[in-house]
């Protein structure tokens, strides 16, 4: 392992710890940040799965959306993290919910499997 690799999961063990506490401790896991984004959408779309199984865990809206209108699904599968895609799917989340660009998370999902058959990357 390398040291950045160990600071990378200490840094994100920390997060997981922090966030865990202010759940705990009553955090509303529906509150959104000065940018409209709340947290299901922020650990949602960098691949924090251990977070979005906090914020499920405390009732936070699967398809509670940013300031675009763009859902936890729609940023999953953006960024081709399937095992958060698949989760959020256990939890209700809706593949119809219309996001930035007026895509949903299914099409954005049929994007990205067809980029990535074309060898490309994930994210669109």
């Amino acid at each position: 392992m390398t040291v950045h690799h160990a600071r990378n999961d200490s840094i994100l063990f920390a997060l997981f710890q922090t966030v865990q506490i202010l759940l705990v401790h009553g955090a509303d896991p529906n509150a959104k940040d000065v940018h409209h984004v709340g947290g299901l959408v922020w650990a949602a779309g960098r691949g924090h799965e251990d977070v979005v199984g906090l914020m499920l865990d405390a009732h936070a809206k699967v398809d509670q959306a940013d300031k675009y209108g763009t859902t936890a699904l729609e940023w999953a599968a953006r960024r081709g993290h399937r095992d958060i895609v698949r989760r959020l799917l256990d939890a209700g989340a809706s593949v119809d919910a219309v996001g930035m660009y007026s895509w949903t998370p299914l099409l954005v999902a049929t994007k990205c499997v067809t980029i990535h058959r074309q060898g490309g990357k994930h994210e669109i």
